[in-house]
This record gives structure tokens, C-alpha cells and sequence, in this order.
């Protein structure tokens, strides 16, 4: 594809992801990356910036880089944002953006006594879905024929966010599931889990990782390497 064939299909992407963010100001680009964000509360769009930052060295210790053209639409309301019930956030494929409920609608949502007690842990809590969101992303653009398969992305994007918090506050989350064990072996990864429990999966997800026989190489072939 030619440069000018690349920028058209870019700001087409923008104006797409955009369209509906008729209360947001214009468009933020994240400084040092080609990440856009929009949203009405200059804090959320700020910390939005913040999570692309952290996601790069995150996504690069597992073989993957922070995507680029990507579009965050941040949106105050639920019911307003074409999410289900449950969901905070989505990555969407054919507009290569992504949609975030803004913090203080998450924050409600968030485990007990989390975002209550801190409101700097809770900021970091709310950044990590962006990581997340941003990991789903950059599989996408990784992917040379076709993608891996819902719980591959699920895992990654697991590793991604849970590798983005502070160690304190990672331990705290993941000591919120203390009967929950890190994956037997990769035949246990499976999509029914993931839609059955994705908080459990995440878990279980992140601990596998952290074990000797993981780490980023087993991510690398994952999202590389024919699991599809």
C-alpha cells in the first residue's frame, strides 16, 4: 500500500471511530505514539495516554509492539457505548478502535474497597483495561493470515494488564483469588473457560506466565506460532 493510501485509510479509521463522540473535544494524540484518544473529562483522556505509554515496554517484553492508528473512545454512560452488560471495554476489529467506559462509570464496578480506598489504585486498575484493550490490538496487527483463537487473545491481553500494575497492587488482585492455580498445560486453555469466568481465566492466565516453562517465549509462540 502507498504512503498516501495508508494516511487516507488512517483518517478514515479516525473519523469512523470518532463519529459518535459528538460531546468529546477533538481527538488526543498520546505524545510519542499513534494513539488517539477522545473523551469529555480531560483526566480519563490524560490517564488514557498514560496506560499507551506503559503498554509499550509491557507489549514489547512479550514480542509484541503498541499498535499504531489506534483510536480510544472513552464514553460517560453505560447504555451509550454499544457494550454489554459486564464489559468495560472492546477492541473492534474493523475500526481498529477502541471503545473504554469512562473511570468514574468502571470504577463503580471494581472490586471492593479497590477504587474506594485508593483513588491512585484505582487509576491504575482503570489504565490496565487500556493495556488490555491495546494488547488485543497489537495481536491483531501482528497476525500475517490469520489470528489466534479467543482464549490465545484472552491470555495476552491478561499477561498484558496484569504485567502493567504496580507489584503491590498486582499481588492484592491476584491474592483476591488465592484457590485459583496458574494453567496445567496449554490443552487447558480454552475458550469455554474464558466465557464461563474471565476473571478466573485472567488469573490463571497471569500465573502461568510467571512459571519458569512460560514467560514471553511461550507468548511469542502462541501468538506467533500456529496455535491459530
Amino acid at each position: 500500500m502507498e504512503m498516501s493510501d495508508r494516511l487516507s485509510a488512517f483518517v478514515a479509521v479516525l473519523m469512523t471511530a470518532f463519529a459518535c463522540t459528538v460531546t468529546a473535544a477533538a481527538p488526543t494524540r498520546c505524545s510519542g505514539t499513534d494513539v488517539f484518544v477522545a473523551g469529555a473529562d480531560d483526566t480519563d483522556v490524560a490517564e488514557a495516554c498514560r496506560a499507551a505509554a506503559e503498554a509499550r515496554g509491557v507489549l514489547q517484553a512479550i514480542g509484541l509492539e503498541l499498535p499504531w492508528g489506534v483510536a480510544i473512545r472513552l464514553v460517560e454512560r453505560a447504555g451509550d457505548d454499544g457494550l454489554g452488560v459486564g464489559e468495560r471495554a472492546r477492541y473492534e476489529t474493523g475500526s481498529h478502535a477502541i471503545v473504554l467506559r469512562g473511570y468514574a462509570t468502571t470504577a463503580r464496578a471494581m472490586p471492593p474497597g479497590l477504587a474506594e480506598d485508593s483513588a491512585a489504585a484505582g487509576r491504575a486498575v482503570w489504565r490496565s483495561y487500556v493495556v488490555h484493550e491495546l494488547a488485543h490490538a497489537a495481536i491483531h496487527l501482528s497476525c500475517v493470515s490469520t489470528c489466534p483463537r479467543r482464549a490465545v487473545h484472552e491470555y495476552v491481553a491478561a499477561v498484558a494488564q496484569y504485567s502493567s500494575l504496580p507489584a503491590d497492587l498486582r499481588a492484592d488482585l491476584v491474592g483476591r483469588f488465592g484457590d485459583v492455580a496458574p494453567w496445567g498445560s496449554e490443552a487447558e486453555i480454552s475458550d469455554t473457560y474464558y466465557a464461563v469466568d474471565p476473571e478466573r481465566f485472567a488469573v490463571k492466565s497471569y500465573l502461568h506466565y510467571r512459571q519458569p516453562q512460560a514467560g514471553p517465549e511461550f507468548v511469542r509462540r502462541l501468538v506467533h506460532g500456529g496455535d491459530r
